[in-house]
């Protein structure tokens, strides 16, 4: 048993996610300062490249694990963005909400059919067993850099800032960019009643 967790443990190796800076509307990461990170030194952050095959609604997705070429094996995992919440689209037995066809088509519009990496705070799974990771958009170009998903959709007025605990490492970056998106009546905040 032992040997089997160490193997799975060499598999992933704990790095940091880099600095976040805010370009207009969409949040970009640098990808040349990945000296710091949302989380302590204590904190495991696993990152993983995957394809998103498929878009749920705006806060949720589904990807496929991928080969060493950056080919989708056809494992597939759902996943729920870490720190925010947009509205409902497919809740059983609630009704559509607000924005939130708009927020699924923006999720769709920037990462569907697209490789991204995942990094994850605390939690592994949420209680549907959804994984819930920080997502940030692989750069097409080597002089490119990475989008980050989670706060993209919040500064653009698409979702809502939400901290769920104990995954609170970028909670502060995520009311940061709500106040923004808030402030300019961007997405749902000008379009719908608050």
């Amino acid at each position: 048993m032992f040997l089997a967790y160490w193997a799975y443990l060499s598999f992933f190796p704990e790095k940091t996610a880099p600095n976040v800076q805010n370009d207009s509307a969409t949040v970009i990461v640098s990808q040349q300062d990945q000296s710091q990170g949302p989380t302590s030194s204590t904190q495991q952050a696993y990152q993983d490249i995957y394809y998103v095959q498929r878009i749920v609604d705006g806060d949720t997705i589904q990807v496929s694990e991928v080969d060493n070429e950056k080919k989708p094996t056809g494992i597939l995992h759902t996943v729920r963005y870490i720190g925010i919440d947009t509205p409902e689209t497919v809740a059983p037995g609630k009704s559509v909400q607000c924005y939130g066809k708009e927020a699924a088509a923006r999720n769709a519009e920037l990462a569907l059919n697209r490789y991204m990496r995942l990094e994850k705070d605390k939690s592994d799974t949420d209680r549907y067993s959804r994984l819930l990771r920080y997502a940030y958009l692989q750069a097409d170009q080597a002089d490119e850099d990475e989008i980050f998903i989670n706060k993209s959709l919040v500064r653009e007025g698409f979702a809502y800032a939400h901290a769920y605990s104990p995954d609170i490492a970028r909670k502060d970056d995520f009311k940061a960019a709500e106040a923004e998106a808030k402030a300019e009546n961007a997405g749902l905040w000008g379009a719908c009643a608050q």
